[in-house]
C-alpha cells in the first residue's frame, strides 16, 4: 500500500465495502496502523464518518433493499457533468441554462437508448447450455440482474459434487449472514443450489419486480441474443496479400 493519499483511499475502501463487522473493525485498525503518523485525517474520519456508519457501511447497509446501487451525491455528480459542457470559465446566467438543458437532454437520451437495449438484448453468456437454471429468467429478467443471479450461481457451484471436486463444502444454512435476497431482491446461493439439487429453474417470481423487463413487442424469444463483439484487432494473424485487379 503506498504511504500517500491513494493508500488511504485503498484502505479506507475496504472500511467501506467490508461484508461483516468484524472486517469493517479490522480495517479500520489496519488504515489507523498504516497511517498512523497522519493523525489529523484518522481524526477526521473518526469524528465525520464513522459516527453514521450504519448509513454507508456495507455490513450495516446490506441488511436494507437497495438493489446493490451506489451512487455519489447527486449535486457533486451534476457539477462534474456540467462543467466538461462549459466552453469558457465565464459564462452568463443564459449561457450556464443551456448548457444544462444540453447536459439534461443528452442524460435523458442517454438513459431511454439504455433502457432499450436492455430490453431487447442479452448476453450470449445467459442463453447458453449452461443457463438452464435461469428458467425464464432469460427472458424476463433485466441483464444487469442477471449478472447478479449468475454471481450467485457460481457460488452455488463450489458445493456442487464435480470430477475436480468430488467432495466440495457444503453449502451451508441460510442465516442472517445471507442478505443477498433482502438486499438484492434475488434468490442467494442457498436458494440456487436447493434449485440445482431439484433440477428446477428460477422462475420470474423468485426474483423482485424490480428486475423484470416490460412486456416486448415481439414473442420471439431470440431476438433478445446479443451479437457477438467484431474483433477490431488481429492480434498478429498475417493479412491477406494486396491482389491484382484484371
Amino acid at each position: 500500500v503506498p504511504h500517500n493519499y491513494r493508500g488511504v483511499l485503498d484502505l479506507w475502501k475496504f472500511v467501506a465495502f467490508a461484508e461483516t463487522k468484524e472486517e469493517h473493525e479490522k480495517a479500520w485498525v489496519r488504515l489507523c496502523d498504516k497511517f498512523n503518523d497522519q493523525q489529523a485525517i484518522l481524526m477526521y474520519l473518526y469524528k465525520t464518518y464513522l459516527p453514521i456508519r450504519a448509513q454507508w457501511a456495507q455490513c450495516f447497509i446490506k441488511k436494507y433493499r437497495n438493489f446493490g446501487v451506489r451512487m455519489t451525491s447527486g449535486t457533486e455528480a451534476s457539477n462534474n457533468n456540467v462543467q466538461s459542457y462549459l466552453l469558457k470559465g465565464m459564462s452568463h446566467l443564459y449561457s450556464l441554462f443551456e448548457d444544462f438543458e444540453a447536459m439534461l437532454n443528452d442524460q435523458e437520451r442517454d438513459f431511454v437508448d439504455a433502457c432499450s437495449q436492455d430490453e431487447v438484448l442479452t448476453s450470449r453468456t445467459h442463453s447458453g447450455p449452461g443457463s438452464k437454471y435461469l428458467g425464464e429468467l432469460r427472458t424476463v429478467m433485466s441483464e444487469p440482474g442477471l449478472k447478479l443471479v449468475a454471481k450467485e450461481h457460481r457460488r452455488a457451484l463450489r458445493s456442487t459434487p464435480s470430477k475436480s471436486r468430488p467432495w466440495p463444502e457444503t453449502v451451508g444454512d441460510c442465516n442472517e449472514d445471507c442478505s443477498v435476497s433482502l438486499q438484492l431482491g434475488i434468490p442467494c446461493y442457498h436458494t440456487i443450489y436447493r434449485k440445482l439439487e431439484a433440477g428446477t429453474p428460477l422462475t420470474k417470481w423468485d426474483v423482485h419486480p424490480r428486475w423484470h423487463l416490460r412486456e416486448p413487442d415481439s414473442r420471439n424469444p431470440c431476438r433478445r441474443i446479443l451479437d457477438p463483439k467484431i474483433a477490431a484487432c488481429l492480434r498478429g494473424r498475417p493479412k491477406n496479400a494486396a491482389q491484382p485487379v484484371p
